[in-house]
């Protein structure tokens, strides 16, 4: 594994404790701008805690690297722009538009997700596991998994369907190894964003009953359906080809 993460000793605990309340913080508040706040307050406490913050968090980019994640961005926008449509209808709901602070919301979590739950968490597991890069992005993947397997409950008293588990597990373990390959969050930040952008851009509705419905009803709609499923085991398949190609 690269020097990058050989020597993981954060000098004390405190900013860490820190940087896991700034990622859960803003789930309590109900303004488009939440997470903006606590994306600097992570990259502060990182900083506080060791001077590598930059290659920690992996927000070190090379032009390379953010030429694919425009790819990616645009790839996963257009998939999600297509499905999510079509995949709500099916499970009854529909998105209703409410304003561009709410619509561009879904990127600034994505952010927040990607800097602690792969840039933090892997740089952490890379040191604890330095030599085979799989094991790390498989444990990786388990916790992306049960972040949100045990959110939903606690915040809207829905579980999230096996299904729905499996793709988040897929999705996780891919732009775990897409990190630990590139050492940037710039193509896992891309794909993430660019699917929440369209999933996440509104109040979520029941038309049968015109009222509020849970985000969770939504991840088991799309995550859950067997259409997204294929596609993240599509996903899989060309980041472990990526992934061979660029370790030659």
């Amino acid at each position: 594994m690269d020097a990058i993460f050989s020597n993981f000793s954060p000098r004390e605990t405190l900013p860490w404790i820190a940087v896991l309340a700034a990622l859960i913080a803003p789930y309590f508040f109900d303004v488009c701008w939440k997470f903006l706040p606590s994306i600097g307050l992570v990259v502060i406490f990182t900083r506080l805690a060791s001077r590598r913050y930059l290659s920690l968090l992996g927000i070190e980019f090379k032009r390379r690297e953010l030429l694919y994640a425009a790819f990616a961005f645009l790839g996963t926008w257009l998939a999600a722009y297509l499905l999510t449509p079509y995949l709500l209808g099916k499970a009854s709901l529909q998105v209703r538009y409410v304003n561009l602070g709410w619509a561009l919301m879904p990127i600034s979590q994505a952010a927040l997700e990607e800097l602690v739950l792969r840039g933090l968490l892997l740089s952490g597991l890379s040191a604890l596991m330095p030599k085979n890069i799989r094991q790390v992005a498989i444990v990786s993947a388990l916790l992306f998994m049960l972040w949100h397997l045990f959110f939903f409950p606690f915040t809207e008293g829905v579980w999230l369907s096996s299904m729905t588990l499996a793709t988040l597990y897929l999705f996780g373990y891919a732009s775990s190894l897409l990190f630990l390959v590139t050492r940037t969050i710039a193509i896992p930040l891309a794909l993430h964003a660019g699917w929440n952008l369209v999933k996440f851009n509104g109040m979520l509705v029941d038309t049968h009953t015109l009222g509020s419905a849970t985000q969770a009803a939504s991840f088991n709609a799309v995550e859950g359906s067997s259409v997204v499923f294929v596609l993240a085991v599509t996903l899989v398949a060309f980041v472990e080809f990526f992934s061979f190609r660029a370790r030659r």
